[in-house]
């Protein structure tokens, strides 16, 4: 059932590029030059989204997926990366319904230009009745073929171990837990890195620099105070009220 070695044995590069990229500041051309220079220096590991780049004006989502998918056309048979991608949040498929998450995985498949899935997550956290409908979904796309293992994106240590337990017994390999780390998020990771290390996955950090806020992103700039409001609510719906502490704003 699985189809890519890294997963079988739960091995997997240490470095990921996150997609979020292409098709928002990356057009077509720029982003296969970006995957083509990430695969040429050794990187195998990829992550996007469903979602990505739906907040662009004028997109739709999944554009990320489709620059990816156009990538492996253009090498096929030459390039063999380990595909992360996630469902929940874009307009088109969200929620967790499992007929919902099931086309959602089908309709990644068509962008991506592939027949299975490496990682499959849930983009956000899930509440009790969704943790059901995930179940029961990542069951029948694993014995279909159409995903090799599951991850989980920006979710609770709650939702991972409810999850995890039912699916295990079900055979249905777990991967990777992706959440935020970096120097002023490293404190609340510290609960999922250690339960990532006892289900046997590996843990991911996500946004090392903090959206651009360790950086200066939203410091140095004419229209600071803009900058720092649309920052702040971007992360707001991950982050919470974290997002508007002047200590996470502030680089």
């Amino acid at each position: 059932m699985i189809k890519n070695k890294q997963i079988a044995n739960g091995s997997f590069a240490k470095l990921c590029l996150g997609g979020s990229t292409l098709g928002w500041s990356a057009n077509l051309r720029n982003s296969i030059k970006i995957l083509d220079v990430f695969y040429e220096k050794g990187g195998r590991l990829i992550d996007t989204s469903d979602f990505y780049s739906e907040w662009v004006p004028g997109n739709v989502g999944g554009e990320s997926e489709n620059f990816i998918g156009k990538w492996l056309s253009l090498n096929s048979g030459q390039v063999t990366p380990t595909i992360i991608t996630k469902v929940g949040l874009s307009h088109k498929r969200k929620g967790f319904q499992t007929a919902n998450i099931v086309f959602a995985a089908e309709d990644s498949l068509k962008r991506l230009k592939r027949d299975h899935i490496d990682v499959y997550m849930p983009h956000r956290d899930l509440d009790v009745i969704e943790r059901e409908l995930w179940i029961e979904a990542m069951i029948k796309l694993y014995k279909a073929g159409k995903i090799c293992s599951v991850g989980y994106s920006h979710c609770s240590a709650e939702t991972i171990k409810q999850t995890s337990k039912i699916l295990k017994v079900e055979g249905v390999p777990l991967s990777i837990v992706e959440s935020n780390y970096n120097l002023l998020e490293f404190e609340e990771a510290r609960e999922l890195i250690d339960l990532t290390k006892g289900l046997g996955m590996k843990f991911m950090a996500a946004r090392g620099l903090a959206g651009g806020f360790l950086s200066g992103k939203y410091h140095h700039s004419r229209s600071q105070k803009v900058r720092v409001l649309r920052g702040t609510l971007s992360h707001f719906r991950t982050r919470g009220l974290l997002a508007f502490q002047k200590s996470y704003r502030s680089s």
